[in-house]
């Protein structure tokens, strides 16, 4: 599972790259964008359980508001300790660099996690 993630990392890391050069920090930019999507996919899950148990428990325990901004923190949180910390980050994009062989299986799953998390994501928003 972690494999994945750090390669989707290396993936977003590497378009942010070609796309906008060194100076618009990619790195920076592929931990949000990542950290945007995992967000998204936490919301997914939410809106679906919402709509199964359908009596808006959410709203009973806290306001809605507060809840988003909490999972942003945390999922902030985790991004960087497993990404930035201790500098993993470089480590990450030295390992893909060099990696030939697992690069078209891995990029397929990549791009299949991001649009199936958006799928599903315009899915639960239309429940």
């Amino acid at each position: 599972m972690f494999k994945i993630h750090r390669y989707i990392y290396y993936r977003l890391y590497i378009w942010n790259l070609k796309s906008f050069g060194e100076r618009d920090l990619p790195f920076l930019n592929a931990l949000l964008e990542l950290s945007l999507i995992i967000y998204v996919n936490i919301l997914t899950i939410i809106l679906i359980l919402d709509e199964i148990f359908i009596a808006k428990t959410i709203d009973r325990f806290i306001s809605t508001q507060w809840l988003a901004i909490i999972i942003v923190v945390f999922v902030l949180l985790i991004q960087y300790l497993l990404l930035f910390h201790n500098n993993r980050y470089k480590k990450i994009i030295e390992r893909y660099e060099n990696d030939q062989v697992s690069g078209k299986r891995n990029e397929a799953l990549a791009f299949l996690y991001v649009g199936i998390s958006i799928i599903l994501f315009i899915i639960a928003i239309m429940l």
